[in-house]
């Protein structure tokens, strides 16, 4: 049989992932004792989840089809983009009963004109002040995609508050592509707005803010990691120097193996000449590369899955700012 390891459960049962990270929170340690890796839910449930939410073109009312146990709770909509809150009715091994996911779709639209408004939204570079975070240290934003999350947040902070009057106190957030762009904002926003416990995933995700706003996600939400597929241009995106990642990284080939540390430091330093394929962006490939990682690299060893995901996000950092003097 195939052992199971829960992705979130990865992230929050060993504080090997507080070491040797720049700027990474003095609670991270404290913060990651306070979850047990069974109460959360697995990889592939998650993958599946975002796959129906993207994938039903009309309506995401039928229950049907979401994997057993997940009830939705809304459906937002914007003119380009859709978000779902889901709650996890069975309380088993899965997840604890108080624990609600939402989940962004990605750049995919059902027309050539939602498509090309989310190409647009994502390709605008220009850095602004998240006014609604009450930036206190130079937290700047990307201009486009923080435009398109404040579309969701009205609705997106109703769900949530009537979530937490329901007892529901842990939140996790996922998005592929812009959606995991949009996600990042949001879990940084619900940590600020609710005393939720806010766990944060993303896939191909492009970057979202300048080095005082990534000190800020990590802070706010300290179980935070994103997923890239090599080769996938997305994610280094927008390439302009002021732009930095947050949480830890883990760098896929397309079977499922993780990239260690020094090809992550080699491949960023000569970014230049890195040969991207638009391909490799597909959530269907994330997939199939991050069910392959779970059953079967993280099945037969922890410890390469965990130990140096916050290492390879440092050192990544580090060879961009190489690359950029």
């Amino acid at each position: 049989m195939v052992r199971r390891w829960s992705l979130l459960g990865l992230i929050l049962s060993s504080t090997a992932f507080t070491s040797s990270v720049d700027a990474a929170p003095e609670n991270r340690a404290a913060e990651l004792s306070d979850v047990s890796p069974t109460s959360v839910r697995t990889a592939v449930t998650l993958l599946t989840l975002y796959s129906t939410v993207s994938n039903i073109a009309d309506t995401l009312k039928s229950t049907r089809s979401f994997p057993v146990g997940f009830q939705l709770s809304r459906d937002i909509r914007t003119p380009s983009g859709r978000a779902a809150v889901l709650e996890y009715s069975l309380g088993e091994a899965l997840t604890e009963s108080d624990t609600v996911f939402v989940v962004f779709r990605g750049s995919v639209g059902s027309t050539t004109v939602e498509t090309l408004r989310n190409v647009l939204t994502d390709m605008t570079t220009r850095l602004v002040s998240p006014k609604a975070l009450k930036p206190s240290h130079g937290e700047m934003v990307h201009s486009g995609i923080w435009a398109e999350y404040l579309r969701f947040r009205p609705e997106l902070h109703a769900a949530l508050a009537e979530q937490y009057k329901k007892g529901k106190r842990q939140v996790i957030f996922f998005g592929h592509s812009l959606g995991g762009a949009l996600a990042t904002f949001a879990a940084v926003d619900a940590s600020m707005a609710l005393p939720l416990r806010p766990h944060l995933l993303t896939s191909g995700a492009p970057r979202v803010g300048n080095g005082a706003f990534r000190a800020l996600a990590e802070s706010r939400v300290p179980h935070a990691g994103r997923f890239v597929l090599e080769r996938d241009p997305i994610p280094d995106l927008p390439a302009v120097p002021a732009y930095e990642h947050a949480g830890f990284f883990v760098l896929l080939q397309p079977e499922g193996i993780r990239l260690p540390n020094n090809v992550i430091q080699s491949d960023t330093r000569a970014h230049g000449t890195v040969v991207h394929d638009f391909g490799h962006h597909s959530f269907e490939r994330y997939s199939a590369a991050a069910q392959s990682f779970f059953h079967g690299f993280c099945a037969k060893s922890q410890s390469p899955c965990r130990e140096t995901a916050w290492d390879s996000a440092r050192i990544e950092r580090t060879a961009r700012a190489h690359l950029a003097k």
